[in-house]
């Protein structure tokens, strides 16, 4: 064997060892990214919950007593009236930032 061709096999088992490891890198690099990206949905999907829940209770809580309130219109009762429309305002707003939520969690899947 020539030490020529003994240097280039040298040469290339070196290559070889440096392609390797540059793909398990890469395939590091991506199960890393996978992890991140199923951390993000988890995180996004609790968040749509409870957002979907608050939603859901606030709006409840003030359509409610304003649909029995709906009858009576005495001076004594628009203090309620207003906490009651504050409760459903927050309602729709949780469901505006639900939706946003959702639409985030599209754009990761």
């Amino acid at each position: 064997m020539s030490c020529e061709s003994f240097d280039d096999q040298m040469m290339q088992g070196v290559y070889a060892l440096g392609r390797q490891r540059d793909n398990e890198a890469s395939g590091r690099r991506e199960l890393a990214r996978r992890l991140r990206r199923e951390r993000v949905l988890a995180k996004l999907t609790a968040a749509s919950r409870r957002l979907d829940f608050g939603m859901v209770f606030f709006s409840a809580v003030g359509t409610l007593p304003l649909i029995m309130l709906a009858g009576r219109t005495t001076p004594a009762d628009w203090p309620m009236a207003a906490i009651c429309t504050v409760l459903l305002l927050t309602g729709i707003v949780l469901a505006w930032q639900g939706r946003k939520v959702r639409a985030r969690m599209e754009g990761f899947q």
